[in-house]
């Protein structure tokens, strides 16, 4: 078990952004660039000091974190870390992603977040805009392999890869789309690409289309931590295995967002763990929590989260090495999942912040 976190309902709690694409796996680029583009207000050039809407105001929270037995530079938080108190420094990068500047996280700190985290219902979602400021448009770019042959050996030299542009949902059609087309439909997510569009084909809002492939995994796809090994991963999980772990859920159904032009990444963390039964509003999360997840962006409101992965997987069992690599350099992967048990107690009455 890794930590305690103090919040008034369950929430995903992220740790990485991996917004980056590079043609086989979803990456957290060493280098992050760009302007930081986690409140709508920054995404869509709002209000000159940031501040939200009175409506969306009620998605900012205050999350109180306790380190349980592990080492990370990744600072939880529900959402887009706003601010951060009880931290000796915190470094907010353009990617969504906030690291410790200095000393990483260990057993017994305790901070807290003012973080946005939207919970908007199916109708508000399905009101908001179709159309996204161009700020968003990284989110919809590709990068991805030339066609191998068929005979080709699976530790042949990779392919040529190529960078593609995807235009935003509900821009003017243009050449660009044709562009990306034919780039995709000569690379060995030709089928992919295919099945993306005819999922969210009719669909008359971005809010069906991203359920449309979301449910496109409930059924027919089945939970394994022993994928099959393809040169192309996330097409053989699509078309030859259809079973995996939520990597490859949550890659799949980011890919085929930005195919249709929805912005989207996918999310490294925790499921929202388990009610501390002795304290209220607080959550244990164990080492088995990490987890994979999806966050799309939708015009007014901000990244909301979508979980491709069945919820037939096992609560507890979400993640492989690679998985918990992901989320911190030294978890502790030895047991199960009560936070005592491991010699953690967090301290009643909350954090040692304000």
């Amino acid at each position: 078990a890794v930590a305690a976190l103090e919040s008034d309902r369950p929430q995903y709690w992220r740790a990485a952004v991996l917004d980056e694409f590079d043609g086989v796996a979803w990456q957290r680029p060493e280098q992050s660039f760009g302007e930081r583009l986690e409140l709508p207000t920054a995404a869509e050039g709002g209000a000159a000091d940031g501040s939200l809407s009175e409506d969306r105001r009620k998605w900012m929270e205050e999350i109180g974190v306790t380190v349980g037995p592990m080492e990370t530079e990744f600072v939880l938080s529900a959402g887009a870390v706003v601010k951060t108190d009880g931290l000796d420094s915190a470094l907010a990068l353009p990617n969504g992603t906030t690291v410790t500047g200095d000393e990483p996280l260990e057993e017994g700190d305790d901070y807290s977040v003012l973080s946005y985290a939207p919970d908007p219902s199916a109708g508000q979602l399905r009101r908001a805009p179709d159309e996204y400021p161009s700020a968003l448009a990284r989110y919809t770019q590709l990068t991805i392999p030339a066609r191998a042959p068929a005979e080709e050996p699976l530790l042949a030299e990779a392919p040529s890869e190529t960078d593609v542009q995807v235009p935003l949902r509900g821009a003017a059609p243009a050449s660009g789309d044709r562009d990306a087309r034919r780039a995709i439909a000569s690379s060995p997510y030709a089928d992919t690409y295919d099945l993306a569009r005819g999922l969210t084909r009719g669909e008359p809002t971005t809010y069906d289309a991203a359920r449309a492939i979301e449910q496109h995994f409930q059924s027919g796809f089945d939970y394994t931590e022993d994928p099959g090994d393809h040169r192309v991963p996330l097409a053989g999980f699509l078309f030859e295995d259809r079973a995996g772990y939520c990597q490859q859920f949550s890659g799949a159904m980011a890919l085929m967002l930005r195919m249709n032009g929805i912005p989207s990444r996918v999310v490294s963390g925790f499921s929202p763990g388990t009610p501390d039964p002795d304290e209220q509003d607080r959550y244990l999360i164990s080492d088995l929590d990490a987890h994979s997840w999806v966050e799309a962006y939708f015009s007014g409101i901000g990244w909301v989260t979508f979980d491709p992965t069945p919820s037939a997987a096992p609560a507890t069992g979400r993640a492989d090495d690679a998985q918990l690599a992901s989320v911190g350099p030294a978890l502790d992967k030895g047991g199960g999942g009560d936070l005592r048990r491991k010699g953690f107690n967090p301290p009643k009455g909350g954090t040692n912040t304000p």
